[in-house]
């Protein structure tokens, strides 16, 4: 008896010491090969992440900016010994899924206050020192301040004559902006709760409507509340 107790404490010893802790911190500098010690860090979390591979494996993230796509999969812990990844300590690492822009010949092109020139990157959202910009648009709003959400005063109000292809502004702020908003993208809270996108198919500066593409199909069409806002015009 007292033999098989000794073999279940060996076995529990070997299955403990078979469980590692990898480490990721790409702001340390090292002059030995990356091997996910804390003395010599791997640099990204996927190097982190395809280390692991026994239960109680961890992957503690060091702070620092990591850009990376990272994939996960294989991995089986158990209930006693998953494997984690997590931060390292009170440390708060940032996964940051932006990419640098730079243009295609080198540098900005610039005109007064507008900076300009061919990339070649599709963009989903835009950040300028770590704030996401806004479309260009009218009424003007900013994430920044939240005022995107204000519907009262960053948004436009449709008049009740507005006819479904037609919005017709309420009160003169449209005709007054003097913009030609012909192209942009309007934005149509004009279905109760459902808001619709379309294209500003015309528009004359100092005219206070415009025309869209109706193809909504069967809709609660309110315009006594409706609201609308127009992107992409500056």
């Amino acid at each position: 008896m007292l033999y098989f107790r000794t073999f279940l404490s060996v076995l529990q010893l070997v299955s403990l010491t078979n469980s590692a802790v990898f480490h990721t911190n790409p702001d340390k500098e090292v002059s030995v090969k990356r091997d996910g010690s804390l003395l010599a860090p791997f640099k990204t979390v996927s190097s982190c992440v395809g280390a692991l591979n026994n239960p109680g494996d961890e992957c503690q993230i060091h702070q620092g900016t990591y850009r990376e796509e990272i994939t996960v999969s294989g991995l089986h812990g158990t209930q006693e010994n998953p494997i984690v990844i997590r931060g390292f300590a009170d440390e708060r690492p940032t996964l940051d899924g932006t990419v640098d822009i730079t243009p295609v010949n080198g540098s900005w092109e610039k005109d007064g206050d507008i900076y300009f020139g061919k990339i070649n990157h599709t963009i989903w959202q835009l950040f300028f020192d770590d704030l996401m910009m806004t479309n260009a648009r009218w009424p003007e709003a900013n994430w920044s301040n939240k005022s995107v959400f204000n519907g009262k005063k960053n948004w436009a109000k449709t008049s009740e004559r507005t006819e479904r292809g037609k919005i017709i502004n309420r009160g003169a702020d449209l005709q007054e902006s003097g913009k030609n908003m012909t192209g942009g993208m309007a934005v149509l809270n004009i279905g109760s709760w459902n808001t619709f996108v379309a294209k500003v198919e015309h528009h004359d500066p100092g005219k206070n409507y415009f025309t869209y593409m109706d193809t909504f199909g069967k809709i609660s069409f309110n315009v006594r509340l409706g609201r609308y806002y127009i992107e992409d015009k500056t």
